[in-house]
């Protein structure tokens, strides 16, 4: 049986996605107990994958994304640690909007605004579209 947390934080963040400008950016996927996926609906598309393991919230959940043949994955250097699936989402969606050159809008940031201020303060120091190109 998956984690009650999961399964919550997860509906939340699908609800969110349907509701949200970023629906236009990306979509469910799909959801199992051991990963949740997005699909990146924008050119070149891609995915991002968010692995909760099956302690969380005790232990931190991993993530990964892929556009084309390149990936990020949260063991980059450099990159915070995500306490939360929540925050995994974040750090994801914030490398895609980045790539797009478009900020993130205020109701993603809303989501968890201290997690936000650790975003900008890390990813200035990391070329993301030379990961990603």
């Amino acid at each position: 049986m998956a984690n009650i947390t999961i399964l919550k934080e997860i509906d939340d963040l699908f609800e969110w996605v349907s509701k949200s400008e970023c629906g236009k950016i990306i979509e469910p996927l799909n959801c199992t107990r051991h990963y949740v996926s997005f699909r990146i609906l924008r050119d070149p598309g891609g995915q991002i994958v968010i692995f909760p393991t099956p302690k969380y919230p005790d232990e931190k959940p991993g993530w990964i994304i892929s556009v084309g043949d390149k990936k990020i994955m949260d063991t980059n250097e450099g990159f915070p640690e995500a306490s939360t699936i929540t925050q995994a989402f974040m750090c994801c969606l914030y490398v895609i909007l980045n790539r797009m050159q478009v900020e993130m809008p205020q109701d993603i940031i809303e989501l968890d605004e201290n997690f936000k201020g650790i975003l900008d303060s890390v990813f200035p120091g990391i070329d993301l579209d030379a990961l990603l190109k």
